[in-house]
């Protein structure tokens, strides 16, 4: 193993040091190659090659459990992946013909080369100082900076992983890393295939398409049904909310907010990470389930009565703060946050974690956003739904909409019955 493990500076590798990342199946992003993939078969490694591969391959995996080492604790750990000798070959051929000629760029024959049909994604790196200078701390930690190499390493969906590195003539260090998605369950054809169109199916590389490039045309994701949960009521108790009103009203009745005042509501205003937590907190309570307290001033900058709600939202993994010990309860909830508290609470209460994606529903969030699979999870779990086929997943989340999308949590958790409409599918 070697023991000159070193990270570099950022001044200093900005010059030598250099990334790209195909994201989340987007290999098929990449163009279509007009010859044949080459057969895989790269040289031996050298055993500090080998050494490498093995040291980025551990740190990967030490990444995944705690992401919070390499500075991102925001980040929900996930499970370790497993090696794959396939996928390292392919990896470890690449980064030679990188080291071969000098460029990095991406593996126009990743999909086909990797034999493995339901979705690859792919890193690269090059470091120019060389293999006594860098090694699974600086090439990991490089790749966790940068957000879609980190949402790659993140993914939930991958299983596996191959790395191969190659250390030219000069010393200096080329890296790829070749991630797999988990397959389908066995019993997924019998749950979904009769539900929407075979473009869709697991089994074509349409999905792996449909995915990474976005919706090829505007649709909605139908959302749940409040009716059962709320009655129509025909006045608001509160003065200033005119739409939406049996879900605010259904909202205040089971006193997961109140309102800013006995008669206001504040229904335009904006949700705030503080508020969020609130909220969650007292929605799953409302569902006779009690979350464990969490620690007790956790962060510097929370007081009050947020604090018991966000230190246990803090020890369920659904939320966490910032890595100065803040958690700046004031700043807004954003439209793709907000889906991904929904998720993260979604899959405690069930015990278990919601398949998917199914589909990319919409056209401005991509691949490569930190919250794409929340943001398309929330859309398949009929949580919420955009507006001609976008998210605005950056906009903050309005006081009114959480109500929506609070209840519909809430009767997420007692019908198991419901179905997203996906495109293709009979009414």
């Amino acid at each position: 193993m070697p023991t000159a493990i070193a990270l570099p500076t950022v001044t200093a590798a900005r010059r030598t040091f250099t990334v790209a990342v195909a994201v989340a199946a987007a290999v098929a992003l990449l163009p279509t190659p007009a010859d044949a993939a080459p057969q895989v078969d790269p040289r031996p490694r050298t055993s500090t090659e080998r050494a490498g591969e093995q040291l980025v391959f551990d740190q990967h995996n030490q990444a995944r459990h705690d992401p919070g080492r390499f500075g991102h604790p925001g980040e929900t750990p996930v499970a370790a992946l497993e090696w794959d000798e396939h996928l390292a070959q392919v990896a470890r051929q690449w980064s030679d013909i990188m080291a071969q000629d000098g460029r990095m760029r991406h593996n126009p024959h990743s999909r086909e080369q990797s034999e493995w049909p339901y979705g690859v994604g792919e890193n690269v790196i090059h470091s120019g100082w060389g293999a006594s200078n860098i090694g699974a701390a600086g090439l990991t930690q490089w790749w966790m900076d940068s957000d879609g190499h980190r949402d790659n390493i993140m993914r939930p969906p991958y299983e596996a992983v191959g790395i191969g590195l190659s250390i030219d003539w000069r010393g200096e260090v080329w890296a790829t890393a070749v991630f797999r998605v988990a397959p389908p369950d066995d019993d997924y054809d019998d749950d979904y295939d009769d539900d929407y169109d075979d473009d869709y199916d697991w089994d074509g590389h349409e999905w792996d398409d449909e995915w990474s490039q976005g919706p090829a045309q505007n649709y909605t994701p139908r959302v749940r049904d409040l009716s059962s949960l709320c009655p129509a009521v025909a006045r608001s108790r509160f003065v200033d909310v005119t739409r939406h009103v049996d879900a605010v009203e259904c909202l205040a009745e089971r006193e997961i907010t109140l309102g800013v005042s006995p008669d206001r509501f504040d229904p335009s205003g904006t949700v705030t990470r503080g508020q969020m937590a609130v909220f969650l907190d007292r929605a799953i309570t409302g569902l006779d389930r009690q979350l464990p307290d969490g620690p007790d001033a956790a962060f510097s900058d929370v007081t009050g009565g947020q604090r018991v709600a966000i230190g246990r939202l803090v020890e369920a993994g659904i939320v966490s703060g910032y890595p100065d010990g803040t958690y700046r309860p004031q700043r807004p909830v954003t439209r793709e946050q907000m889906a991904h508290f929904l998720v993260a609470t979604h899959e405690l209460l069930q015990g278990e974690r919601t398949r998917g994606p199914l589909r990319s529903w919409f056209t401005d969030n991509h691949s490569d956003d930190r919250f794409h699979r929340q943001v398309n999870v929330a859309a398949d779990l009929g949580l919420a739904a955009g507006t001609d086929g976008r998210f605005n997943h950056r906009s903050p989340v309005r006081r009114d909409h959480i109500a929506l999308f609070l209840l519909r949590l809430v009767v997420a958790q007692d019908d198991d019955s419901f179905k997203q409409q996906y495109p293709g599918q009979q009414a």
